[in-house]
């Protein structure tokens, strides 16, 4: 059988592909310089949250940081170890050691190639390259569990809610900041896994409680993390497009990204659970 030779459409298909690549890349390098980790929204401070925004809140980097105290704020006591989940670059980790010493601070991510950047944000801590819903630690390792905006997009978020009390001491904590989303808005994110969708922050207690927590405080923080930060972004990327530091095609991209998150966001919480400190016996029957 003689081949059929190639369409002659198909060298403008791939030039196209070529070029679509080659677009996203500038995207993504344009992004990552003015609102990635280390870009100029946040200072070069390898944050990457929404942050809790104070009404004289100033900067990205401010807001992040007192995200940090007020989940610190749920603790009794600031002592014992404390593992960072979602480590990122280890800017959390870093702010972690005004208040626990570095030999007690662990850190984990899913990417590798973040683990060498938190070791110079956060010397002496420990970094490991771990699965959030698989974690690697015998039980009742840590006093502290910490996760900030990263549970949403974890397969699945109850998953690692019984991993995270498996490893907790009992009386330990957990402390967390979270997105709830629309329903179905995992089609507008390949991040967002469908099983993850909670109705409102009452959903949020009913499975931390399944999950097997005690003294659940769910606190709905919409306003001050969401809206707040979603407002100063935009800000931000308007006077940058407005001062010629944006192309079109870019500003276009970013502001899309913005309205699509607005829609699909519902509530923004900060979460504050105990493993009980109950014998194990008597704890199963709460």
């Amino acid at each position: 059988m003689t081949p059929t030779p190639p369409s002659p459409s198909r060298p403008f298909a791939a030039g196209r592909g070529a070029a679509r690549k080659t677009r996203a890349r500038e995207f993504a390098t344009r992004f990552e310089a003015l609102l990635g980790p280390r870009g100029e929204y946040f200072e070069g401070s390898g944050y990457w949250n929404n942050g809790y925004w104070e009404t004289d809140s100033r900067t990205a980097r401010e807001a992040s940081e007192n995200l940090v105290n007020r989940l610190l704020a749920f603790l009794p006591r600031r002592s014992g170890t404390i593992l960072d989940v979602a480590c990122g670059f280890g800017a959390t980790t870093r702010q972690l050691l005004r208040h626990f010493d570095a030999v007690n601070v662990t850190g984990i991510d899913i990417s590798d190639t973040q683990m060498e950047v938190c070791r110079a944000n956060a010397p002496g801590c420990s970094f490991l390259r771990m699965d959030a819903t698989h974690l690697g630690f015998p039980d009742a390792s840590f006093d502290v569990v910490l996760c900030i905006e990263a549970a949403f997009q974890f397969d699945t978020r109850h998953r690692f809610l019984e991993e995270a009390r498996r490893v907790l001491r009992p009386g330990g904590h957990l402390l967390m900041s979270d997105l709830l989303h629309e329903p179905r808005a995992e089609a507008l994110s390949r991040r967002l896994h469908p099983e993850n969708y909670l109705k409102d922050p009452a959903s949020y207690e009913a499975l931390l409680n399944k999950a097997g927590f005690t003294d659940v405080a769910v606190v709905d923080a919409t306003e001050e993390c969401w809206t707040r930060s979603t407002r100063d972004k935009l800000r931000y990327v308007c006077r940058q497009h407005r001062l010629g530091q944006l192309d079109r095609p870019t500003f276009n991209r970013i502001m899309t990204a913005g309205l699509l998150g607005l829609l699909s966001t519902r509530y923004y919480v900060l979460v504050s659970a105990e493993r009980s400190s109950a014998p194990a016996a008597l704890e199963g029957r709460a």
